[in-house]
């Protein structure tokens, strides 16, 4: 029978390859006295002492803390290990961040999503997290694993509680873990050591689908901080440690004695690197790598189309990934002079800074050759004539990338006009003040004059389009586009219906007028001789 709250388990006359005894757990009385004690060890550790200086980080758990600023791993570098609060009765457990967001523990062993998790801070202080949820890794082929994800409700901001998440040691191939010295944590914030001799999995239903690396405790031989795992210990983590900072390597799952000694096995976190991505990848996050792949991502902003006063616009942001490998743990930091009022985009956690106009964004990755493109909208960009945006792209392994544009923002279409025909009695585009038969629109979009009935426009040139042999000739506004003037060139051979498909042989050309007018050319249609077919020019004005 299987006990969930132990490590290790009886399989009567089940034996597992390569393992020479049967998977037994066996606890000493004087363990079990031991695990009852305020500073009670976890691993079993050969000193058979509770050395505080060489295997405790945290004493007096849990409501009293004492810090061990003599620990071998850096303690500031360890506040990513939280325990059940103390509430729960299960607070000699520990358990491992891998994201602001994310930790990992055993899947044998149930966590309710009622706890809240403990972490150390600083000052002596405990920061207490809700669990949302948590959900079973699966292998490659879709089963069960013994590895546990769990989702606080909220992410731990590393700049206000110095809580930093562990990455995975990703060290390549199997080879290059075998050898590699263990810190082995256990219940009760306690440590001990192992060296990693193999890998291997079971038939033992639900650990036969897990993939585990194993250290070999010697009853008669090795160093004094060798360990192995008892009671109590499940879904502690294992680290390596490389430049003075702990990798994740596993989680505890079970022990069993082997000939001469013990065998502790953790799930091999490595091996579930993909799988942990694509269930952490829609709160925005990756698993952080300790070997990030290089790579290289680029970051632009255009606008969909040109800023203008009054009217709704955007703009897209594309960061592209051109280098050779996947990116993970993107940020984005971008600060609007002008703020929009949304920033958003697919795969992208985005929030509003402490300071007007700055936005925050995270994204779980993009792969190689891949983008990840948002877009900023506005519902009136200002008239401040200019947007300044700057940004800082930020991703695991690589340098961040700058962005520092100015996004021009045009007067509205209806600004333009509303300012020329500020002075007129009838300013409205379909009235005409001066009763020449030419509407404002027309005058405006031509170069009249609409106070004076006049058929010349004020730059000396015919108002109106008309043909000369067979070409036709009318004014156009060289900011047409900015002013939201839309010329239609439209033909007929019936005065009934009509269309902008021009016949065959015609062209159109813009040049300026001789001698040259401020703000405007001349539009010049060639036409074909053919039979009788009728022209005219239909002035829009869009927003």
């Amino acid at each position: 029978m299987w006990d969930s709250d132990w490590l290790g388990f009886r399989l009567a006359g089940s034996r597992v390859p390569a393992v020479h005894s049967p998977l037994r757990f066996s606890l000493s009385p004087l363990l079990l006295v031991a695990a009852l004690t305020p500073c009670a060890r976890a691993v079993v550790i050969r000193t058979g002492t509770a050395d505080f200086t060489n295997t405790v980080r945290l004493a007096w758990m849990p409501d009293r803390h004492e810090e061990n600023p003599g620990f071998p791993i850096p303690i500031a570098s360890l506040r990513g290990i939280g325990w059940p609060e103390q509430s729960t009765g299960e607070w000699h457990r520990q358990m491992a961040m891998i994201s602001p967001l994310h930790f990992v523990y055993a899947n044998h062993y149930t966590v309710s999503n009622t706890w809240r998790l403990s972490f150390e801070l600083a000052d002596g202080t405990l920061l207490n997290q809700q669990i949302l949820n948590t959900q079973t890794v699966k292998n490659a082929q879709g089963q069960d694993t013994d590895l546990l994800l769990g989702t606080l409700q909220a992410p731990v901001s590393l700049a206000a509680t110095g809580i930093a998440p562990f990455p995975v040691a990703n060290l390549g191939s199997d080879a290059n873990y075998l050898g590699q010295r263990a810190w082995v944590f256990g219940k009760v914030a306690t440590a001990g050591r192992g060296t990693f001799a193999g890998f291997g999995t079971l038939t033992a239903d639900g650990f036969n689908h897990t993939r585990f690396i194993y250290f070999d405790y010697k009853n008669a031989s090795g160093a004094a901080d060798d360990c192995y795992f008892e009671s109590g210990d499940s879904g502690s983590p294992t680290f390596i440690v490389e430049s003075g900072q702990p990798a994740l390597i596993g989680t505890h799952s079970y022990e069993n004695e082997i000939t001469g000694g013990h065998r502790s096995y953790d799930t091999f976190i490595p091996d579930y690197l993909t799988q942990l991505d694509a269930m952490m990848d829609a709160q925005g996050y990756h698993v952080k790598r300790l070997h990030p792949a290089a790579t290289t991502l680029n970051l632009s902003a255009a606008p969909a189309a040109p800023l203008q006063t009054g009217q709704a616009r955007s703009v897209l942001f594309t960061i592209d990934n051109a280098g050779s490998a996947d990116a993970h743990n993107l940020t984005l930091t971008l600060t609007f002079s002008v703020p929009p009022a949304t920033l958003s985009g697919s795969g992208w956690i985005c929030e509003q800074g402490d300071t007007a106009g700055a936005w925050l964004c995270r994204r779980g990755g993009v792969p190689q050759a891949g983008t990840a493109p948002l877009t900023a909208s506005w519902s009136d960009p200002g008239d401040s004539g200019s947007i300044s945006v700057n940004g800082s792209l930020g991703w695991d392994g690589g340098n961040a990338v700058t962005l520092a544009a100015t996004l021009p923002v045009s007067a509205s279409s209806t600004s333009f006009y509303t300012a020329w025909a500020a002075s007129l009695s009838q300013p409205g585009a379909a009235e005409d003040p001066d009763r020449d038969g030419v509407v404002n629109l027309l005058e405006y979009a031509f170069g009249g004059d609409p106070a004076a009935a006049s058929t010349m426009a004020i730059g000396g040139y015919p108002l109106l389009p008309r043909l000369k042999d067979s070409t036709l000739l009318f004014a156009r506004r060289t900011d047409a586009s900015q002013r939201g003037l839309v010329y239609h060139l439209e033909t007929s051979t019936d005065l009934s219906s009509w269309t902008e498909s021009l016949p065959a042989g015609a062209s159109a050309s813009e040049v300026p007028f001789i001698p040259a007018v401020d703000g405007f050319d001349e539009e010049v249609v060639t036409l074909p001789r053919e039979a009788m077919r009728y022209f005219r020019v239909r002035v829009e004005m869009t927003p």
